[in-house]
């Protein structure tokens, strides 16, 4: 496909990725995928899932109101600027995924409980991933509790979703509903071609670390993409770097099945 090697400078940060061509099964790259980081906000693909586990379980519906505590909101939230706090679960969930919004990430981790969360990723076989704390948390984080995952248990936990092989097929379509309105595009999807493809990702982002996942869907094929990076010189350049690759990932696919 093409020398990965000569996209980054290995001296300006580390990194894991992992491609698979989703129609045939076939891996494309398979780097430091076992490597376990702090997750910033790709946790809350898990909290996700195990929030439409719940559902499916009967335990509450999409569509429940709640009333977030003045007291509760946190940084990193657009909920704080709002003139009501009420919310639906479904619309908690929206603003978790697409706008990495703390509080409601924080009020939907109360919901679910943060053990139950830990036993759902713990089920599936996910060695990398836990959490420990909300986020924000940073006296929690100081203490040493952090939230932490890895490419393989992301790429397992999309393809799953993608698959249809979660939970109930109605909500794996619904989450991947929800992360095709992702509004952050300055990683993996900052020079893909918008007029011929689809992307259903999440993003995640602290000091000198940068993540990006999800699927690519080109007419007819999918792939997944998946790329962590941390201790980088600066978060301007882990984006650079995610989306100079996703777009070297996204051309090959293209030339080659596109129409």
């Amino acid at each position: 496909m093409f020398d990965i090697h000569k996209l980054i400078d290995e001296d300006k940060l580390k990194y894991s990725l992992y491609v698979e061509d989703l129609k045939d099964n076939k891996i494309i790259f398979d780097i430091n995928t076992e490597e376990s980081v702090s997750a910033a906000s790709m946790i809350k693909i898990f909290i996700m899932a195990e929030a439409f586990n719940q559902v499916y379980q009967n335990k509450f519906m999409l569509e429940k109101n709640v009333t977030i505590n003045g007291e509760n909101i946190v940084g990193g939230s657009l909920i704080r600027n709002l003139s009501s706090y009420c919310f639906s679960i479904k619309d908690l969930i929206f603003l978790m995924m697409n706008l990495s919004d703390n509080t409601a990430t924080n009020e939907i981790i109360d919901i679910l409980g943060m053990e139950n969360i830990n036993d759902f990723i713990h089920k599936h076989g996910l060695k990398e991933t836990v959490i420990n704390r909300k986020m924000m948390d940073f006296e929690k984080k100081k203490q040493g509790f952090d939230n932490t995952t890895s490419v393989r248990d992301i790429a397992y936990i999309l393809k799953k979703i993608y698959y249809k092989d979660l939970i109930d097929e109605s909500y794996c379509d619904e989450m991947m509903h929800i992360m095709s309105k992702q509004v952050d595009n300055r990683m993996m999807s900052r020079n893909i071609d918008k007029s011929n493809s689809k992307i259903y990702h999440k993003t995640g982002d602290l000091p000198n670390l940068n993540h990006d996942a999800g699927v690519v869907s080109i007419d007819n094929r999918e792939y997944l993409f998946c790329m962590l990076t941390w201790d980088g010189i600066d978060n301007i350049y882990g984006r650079k770097v995610i989306g100079n690759i996703s777009e070297k990932v996204y051309k090959y696919f293209n030339e080659t099945y596109g129409k």
